[in-house]
């Protein structure tokens, strides 16, 4: 889609028509997974979101995975320099503090170049009660292709639910490392 930015890109600087349009019709630009973020896609974020006035950005370095499209999630942290109003959120609304301190423990060290600040979460208070307890397992799967690793995961999530009556199968999250 390089050529379809490229010509959006092009358009936002030096089209008084579409830059008309686009102000008139635009309030709020809200950006989703910014991690993965191409420099051309932030320059057009960039121009286009000076064109709405007001602009939204979420994104997580932690989380990047398309590097191999020519992205980078270093140009988050240049980017939040531009932009007003920035903040890490540092609250797990979802996970058991099991899985918070797990992620903790290997995320600090393996993201420290980004400060501990905005890597490491905490259970909210109000979340304290709920998210007690929780369990990490660690499965090797010595396969040889995607299609017997698969059977394999299926068959590890199988047995981890006759093994533990109190999980169902949405508690289950899954981490592959190739």
């Amino acid at each position: 889609f390089v050529d379809q930015e490229t010509k959006v890109l092009d358009l936002s600087r030096n089209n008084y028509a579409f830059r008309a349009s686009m102000q008139d019709r635009l309030q709020l630009m809200m950006v989703d997974e910014f991690q993965d973020t191409s420099p051309i896609q932030l320059a057009l974020f960039l121009d286009i979101s000076s064109l709405s006035g007001k602009s939204v950005w979420v994104g997580d370095p932690k989380q990047a995975i398309y590097g191999f499209r020519g992205t980078d999630p270093q140009l988050m942290d240049q980017a939040t320099k531009l932009l007003k109003n920035t903040s890490t959120l540092d609250k797990s609304w979802r996970s058991r503090e099991t899985l918070v301190k797990f992620t903790n423990a290997l995320f600090s060290e393996v993201f420290r170049w980004m400060g501990k600040d905005r890597v490491m979460l905490h259970v909210p208070e109000e979340r304290r009660d709920k998210a007690v307890g929780g369990w990490i397992e660690s499965w090797n799967l010595p396969v040889k292709n995607n299609s017997d690793e698969s059977k394999a995961i299926a068959s590890g999530v199988k047995d981890l639910l006759s093994r533990k009556d109190e999980i169902r199968p949405g508690d289950i999250a899954i981490l592959c490392r190739k």
